[in-house]
């Protein structure tokens, strides 16, 4: 629906004009009337109509000034204007002006009228149906172009040994780097979360993202190009827009992108840079230097934006870290709920992160083992993960994905503070003492083991033992002791083929007698019954 702006200063004739067609029905929008030029230029500003009728004589601000102004402000709006007998000068200079039609103020009919606006529309919509079919080719060039630089771009850091075919090509595609003062940045970026859930698309719109942040971070005191290695790796060309540019000032300008890609993307990045390049030829050279900084994104002591002069001063890396070495401390501080031994472990391990300069395969590949660790001392409990990692509760998959060491120690943090939250909350309600006992009858029922052996393995007597464990778990030791043994020999009875006898002495029944009156009493039918029952149903 089309805008319409009616402007005269008599009340009169802008009534006449409202009144004289069902504006609506015909397609046209009234979005309100004006006394003068300077009222009208106000809703102009904040309506953009489509069409201005307007009065040539009026006070404050006449029609012939209007057009003026709407010509010198570019508004996109046709203009009618409406004349008397007496104003063929004055429409003369207003057709001069930019006005395409008139209409003498007394003679105007509705079919006059609408024939004007019909016409401006039929005008109006093949001019905006032309320039959305020209965006969508403009986009589409733009597009196009955009891969076809970035596809070069990337053989460039490969290295193109043909100069007059990079000068072609950097000529052909717009590139407008200074080959005497350029430097390669390489980003590592985290994949953030949900990282297996995304689809194809989602991953390209990640990438998508990405680049557009970089470019437009970037390139505001820089000549930029950003394009995509991998899904992770991203690499940035530049030249400062003003001169020599400082070191620090591209410090600055990539601790500044770090943050954009946090704060609008959620996602936790790495930047190496290469030193300054002089020539077309040593851009694959600087890529070189840029991807080896963010080999050492793994070490402490170089920060989210690494150099490439700096790594010259780091020890080698380190392609090995094993954390095995302190399971066994690891495993029996937390099973006996050893508050200060188990921060004293995880200390230790902390320590060995940020002190050894690891590559990112051997920090990743460290920090998956002692989840995997952690994640069988639990269970060895007969605890879910999520009871004692709450936060700190990753996939593997997200552990070898970590980007770079900021990312590692925060999440050595959460497991150091939940870990210890919970082995200090256990030494106050007795849990760990239960966790314990049940984790040595689980490993031991198929052995004859009595209450008083139980109670010495987690340092009580076998009094306050027995009257602690039923309180927690709801039964006695004997009665769990038995209902475990009964529930695994249904387990062998449901899925081997040994005979009863055996399985009485799998599950600690030296006297298969017993064994067939005990399983008969509690399950309802003999252990052979049980089997064949199964049989049957299944």
């Amino acid at each position: 629906m089309l805008k319409v702006l009616i402007v005269d200063d008599e009340a009169i004739v802008r009534v006449g004009l409202k009144s004289m067609i069902d504006w609506e029905a015909h397609g046209f929008e009234l979005i309100g009337e004006a006394k003068d030029g300077r009222s009208a230029l106000e809703m102009i500003q904040a309506h953009y109509p489509d069409v201005v009728i307007t009065d040539l004589k009026m006070p404050v601000m006449d029609g012939l000034a209007l057009i003026r102004a709407i010509k010198e402000r570019r508004y996109q709006c046709r203009v009618v204007v409406l004349s008397s007998y007496d104003d063929f000068e004055l429409v003369r200079e207003a057709m001069k002006l930019g006005a395409l039609d008139y209409l003498l103020k007394l003679e105007v009919e509705p079919e006059q009228l609408l024939k004007v606006l019909e016409a401006f529309r039929d005008e109006i919509l093949k001019e905006q149906e032309a320039a959305s079919r020209q965006a969508q080719i403009d986009d589409a060039i733009k597009t196009s172009l955009s891969t076809v630089r970035q596809a070069f771009l990337k053989e460039l850091i490969c290295g193109i040994s043909d100069l007059n075919q990079v000068l072609e090509g950097i000529e052909r595609l717009d590139i407008a780097l200074n080959p005497a003062h350029m430097y390669c940045l390489a980003l590592w970026v985290g994949h953030g979360p949900d990282l297996i859930k995304r689809s194809a698309q989602e991953i390209s719109t990640r990438i998508t993202a990405i680049i557009s942040v970089c470019e437009e971070v970037i390139c505001d005191d820089n000549i930029g190009y950003a394009f995509s290695n991998t899904e992770q790796e991203y690499i940035v060309l530049l030249s400062p827009r003003r001169g020599a540019a400082s070191v620090a000032k591209i410090v600055h300008d990539c601790t500044r992108l770090v943050t954009m890609l946090e704060q609008y993307l959620g996602v936790s990045a790495t930047i190496g840079v290469s030193e300054k390049l002089g020539h077309w030829g040593e851009i694959s050279q600087g890529y070189a230097q840029a991807a080896a900084c963010l080999k050492y994104r793994f070490c402490s002591s170089l920060g989210n934006i690494i150099l490439w002069n700096q790594i010259a001063d780091c020890p080698p890396l380190q392609e090995s870290y094993s954390i095995l070495p302190y399971r066994p401390k690891l495993e029996k501080a937390f099973a006996h709920r050893q508050v200060d031994e188990l921060k004293e472990c995880l200390a230790e391990i902390r320590r060995d992160f940020a002190e050894l300069c690891l590559t990112p395969e051997a920090a990743c590949g460290a920090a998956v083992e002692l989840y995997s660790v952690l994640c069988e001392t639990i269970d060895r409990d007969h605890l879910a993960i999520e009871q004692v990692l709450r936060t700190s509760q990753v996939s593997y998959q997200e552990l070898l994905h970590t980007p770079n060491f900021q990312e590692l120690a925060g999440w050595l943090q959460e497991l150091h503070d939940e870990l210890l939250n919970f082995v200090q909350g256990s030494q106050d309600d007795y849990p760990w003492i239960i966790a314990e006992a049940k984790r040595f009858i689980h490993d031991h029922y198929d052995q004859e083991i009595s209450l008083g052996e139980v109670a010495a393995q987690v340092g009580l007597t076998p009094s306050y033992f027995s009257t602690l464990f039923k309180e927690h778990v709801g039964t006695a030791y004997s009665d769990y002791l038995t209902n475990l043994r009964i529930t695994k020999a249904k387990e062998l009875l449901r899925t081997t083929s040994y005979r009863v006898y055996e399985i009485s002495h799998m599950v600690g029944y030296p006297n298969q007698y017993y064994f067939n009156r005990l399983f008969k009493k509690i399950v309802g039918m003999t252990p052979l019954d049980y089997r064949r029952s199964k049989k049957t149903t299944t």
